[in-house]
């Protein structure tokens, strides 16, 4: 298997602070590495440039201000800073987005390759993840299907695009409500009732319900629920509601016992 070789940038004050980063990254395992040194007065150009994995700031006089001339130009590659053992220099680093910091006394040749590999392998997680989010994000805005989200209050409700068009709420009016005022006041305990059971079995579930237009029209629907988790612990609803034509008389009525039973 080949690989492409990691490309880093590498901004110095001195040739002093070149030869010394070049020295401890040719006693690294990275032997797939080109490496582009540049001063410190040169840096703007070279943070324009997209070709780059990671990045190396070396520099005692000004490296806090190359940290934030990349910021001003989008510099999306991770960068490692290389500072004065001081704190207040590392809090300043971590605050403007560097990914690492090394002290400068203190680098060795395993400490730069451990750091290179895992801001940079971080850097692609991140990436990823936020493509999945993109990709996720336009799968739902452009679904034909009423896709939505709340937490187990019912606040904070979202709705897609298509949501928006059957309800005619926007996302303005959505800030200000509670996902019941999105429910027929008569399939309000319905669709709680649901939630409970999906809360105590922890597994999706569905029913039919009338949504609410913003002008009060009654939207009959289907929706398959499912709970939203972080850290392990349910957060919130999803749920996936297709339009029906169907009467009021396919609403589910649930058994006053077992709803109680669940909502104790």
């Amino acid at each position: 298997m080949t690989y492409k070789p990691l490309r880093i940038l590498l901004i110095h004050d001195s040739a002093g602070s070149q030869s010394a980063t070049r020295k401890l990254l040719l006693q690294t395992d990275l032997v797939q590495i080109e490496l582009d040194c540049v001063l410190s007065k040169f840096a703007a150009r070279a943070f324009r440039s997209s070709r780059y994995n990671g990045c190396i700031i070396d520099s005692l006089e000004n490296g806090i201000q190359l940290l934030e001339a990349s910021l001003q130009v989008s510099f999306t590659a991770p960068i490692i800073m290389v500072v004065a053992d001081r704190a207040p220099d590392v809090l300043a680093a971590m605050r403007l987005g560097a990914a690492d910091c090394l002290i400068r006394d203190t680098i060795t040749a395993r400490a730069l390759e451990v750091s290179i590999c895992v801001v940079i392998e971080s850097a692609r997680c991140n990436e990823y993840e936020a493509e999945c989010a993109r990709r996720y994000l336009s799968l739902v805005e452009h679904s034909h299907e009423i896709m939505y989200t709340h937490d187990l209050q019912g606040n904070s409700p979202f709705i897609n695009r298509t949501g928006e068009q059957v309800t005619n709420y926007s996302r303005e009016d959505l800030e200000r409500i509670n996902f019941r005022q999105l429910i027929s006041p008569d399939c309000v305990d319905t669709v709680w009732w649901t939630i409970a059971r999906m809360l105590a079995e922890r597994k999706p579930s569905s029913c039919k319900m009338f949504m609410m237009s913003k002008e009060g029209r009654r939207i009959p629907v289907s929706v398959t629920m499912h709970l939203v988790y972080r850290e392990g612990n349910p957060v919130g609803v999803q749920g996936i509601a297709r339009e029906l034509s169907w009467g009021p008389e396919w609403l589910p009525v649930a058994d006053s016992a077992q709803m109680e039973s669940f909502l104790l």
